[in-house]
Formats: C-alpha cells, sequence, structure tokens
C-alpha cells in the first residue's frame, strides 16, 4: 500500500509540480534574458535616434553637396563629444565598412569582429546587432545603423558596449530563481511525505488489524485517530464491526452451550 500510494503521488503530483516550477524558470529566465538585453539594444538605438534627431536640424541651408559636408562635419563633432565614453564606443564608418573615427580616439581591432555591419548593410532595417567576446574574454554588444541621410564620406553608425554588469545580473538572477525554484520543490516534497505518511501509517496499522480480525481476533480494537476525518470514521466503523462480530460470537457460543444443556439430560433419560 505505501508504495503504491507513493508512486502514484510521485507520478502524478510531484512530477507535474517539478514539471510547472521547471516551465516557469524557463520562461521567467527568458523573459528576463529578453529585458536585460533587449534594454541594452534599446538604449543604444535611443542615442542612435538622438543623433538622428540632431542631423535632422543640422544643414538644411544650401545644396546637396553642402548639406551633405555640413551632417558630415554635424556627425564628426558628435563622435568627439561624446560624453559616454565609459559606457559606449561610439564609432562612424565609411560605406565599405571601415572605421573613420572612434569617441575614444582609438580603434581596437577586437571590437570588429562582430557581423552588425553586415547586417546593417544588406538588411531592409537598417540596423544590425551582434554579441560576440573580445580575446579578453569580454562580451560585448555591438550595434550599427545606417546613416538614414546623405552624409559626405560616413555610410553608418556603430556603437559597441560591455555586457559584464548585464552578465553578471543575468548570472544572479538566475542563481536566485533556481535556488526559489528548489525551495519550492523543497516544499512541495516536505509536504507531500508529510501528508503521506499522516494517511499511509494510519492506513497500515488498519490492514494488520483487520487482518487480525479476519483470522478470528475479535479482542483488538483501533486506536482512534486525533482527527474526526474519514479515517477517524474508518476506524470507529471498524471498532463497532469488531464488536459487533464478539457479540455474535458470544451469543452463538451461548446458544451452543444452551442447547447442548438441554440435548444432554434427556439423552441421558433415554440412555438410562
Amino acid at each position: 500500500m505505501t508504495s503504491s500510494i507513493t508512486r502514484r503521488w510521485l507520478r502524478g503530483g510531484l512530477l507535474i509540480t517539478m514539471i510547472l516550477v521547471v516551465l516557469a524558470e524557463v520562461l521567467f529566465l527568458y523573459s528576463t534574458y529578453n529585458d536585460l538585453y533587449g534594454g541594452v539594444r534599446q538604449a543604444v538605438l535611443s542615442r542612435f535616434s538622438t543623433i538622428e534627431g540632431q542631423l535632422r536640424a543640422t544643414g538644411t541651408a544650401g545644396d546637396a553637396s553642402e548639406i551633405s559636408a555640413s551632417r558630415s562635419q554635424a556627425l564628426r563633432r558628435i563622435v568627439e563629444l561624446f560624453d559616454e565614453k565609459e559606457k559606449f564606443e561610439l564609432m562612424l564608418l565609411d560605406p565599405s565598412g571601415t572605421v573613420l573615427i572612434t569617441s575614444s580616439g582609438t580603434f581596437s581591432q577586437e571590437l570588429a569582429d562582430g557581423n552588425d555591419v553586415y547586417q546593417a548593410m544588406t538588411g531592409d532595417s537598417g540596423t544590425g546587432v551582434s554579441t560576440f567576446r573580445t580575446s579578453a574574454g569580454e562580451r560585448v554588444m555591438a550595434v550599427t545603423m545606417l546613416v538614414p541621410y546623405v552624409t559626405d564620406g560616413i555610410s553608418a553608425m556603430r556603437m559597441v558596449t560591455s555586457l559584464t554588469l548585464v552578465d553578471r545580473q543575468m548570472i544572479q538572477t538566475t542563481l536566485l530563481s533556481v535556488g526559489i525554484a528548489l525551495v519550492v520543490v523543497g516544499v512541495t516534497v516536505a509536504n507531500g511525505l508529510f501528508f503521506l505518511r499522516s494517511i499511509v501509517r494510519p492506513l497500515g496499522r488498519i490492514e494488520t488489524l483487520a487482518t487480525r480480525i479476519a483470522a478470528g481476533d475479535l479482542t483488538v480494537h483501533l486506536p482512534q485517530p486525533r482527527y474526526n476525518d474519514e479515517i477517524g470514521r474508518l476506524c470507529a466503523t471498524i471498532n463497532q464491526m469488531s464488536d459487533a462480530l464478539a457479540e455474535t460470537e458470544r451469543m452463538k457460543n451461548e446458544f451452543i452451550s444452551s442447547v447442548s444443556h438441554e440435548l444432554r439430560t434427556p439423552l441421558t433419560s433415554i440412555k438410562g
């Protein structure tokens, strides 16, 4: 009985609980991943949008070549005066993808490994995003966006940022969520085992004593459980049945004894 009920609980309640916990964990981590890394991408695109707004207000007078040259100069000034150099590396690219100028004044070849430039140059959206590791093992995100206006010699803007802090936060969130999931499973297992013991142990005693009653031992009685639940009422019913069987057995024995006594007297007389 014990293994059967436990096995059904393992196949039923515990398995379903674990599946639900795993699904919730996967969905939570997937949502967290999109929020964190998608937030970095949106932050870069937001800065590109600001630069685009500045270009829109630049070089509105003159012919096309003058406007193009004016916007080119404005872009170069934006890169030179870029005030978030500690967070982002802003670059300007020519039509071939070659770096023309960077906000730090230098360019590391390690930052050229992403394929975001190719995505932006060949894709329909004019935007490319890539994530890769530098030779030092640092994960970075690069976002390239084509310049929306004709600009002399400048085709695209590229921004690169480190993902170290984001990766660290993702790891911490993963460990925390996994820990919470393990606690939930542990509490479920402990609660399930406690519940099983509260049912299985009384049923085991009932089974043992019922077997003795079936074998003819009508003197046994089940202890009254602490709770007036189904098991308690079952114990009371079995005790009543045992008492009724014992009373029936007593009446049968008295009847047989009385009949034997009544038959013994005439038989003695007949024999005499």
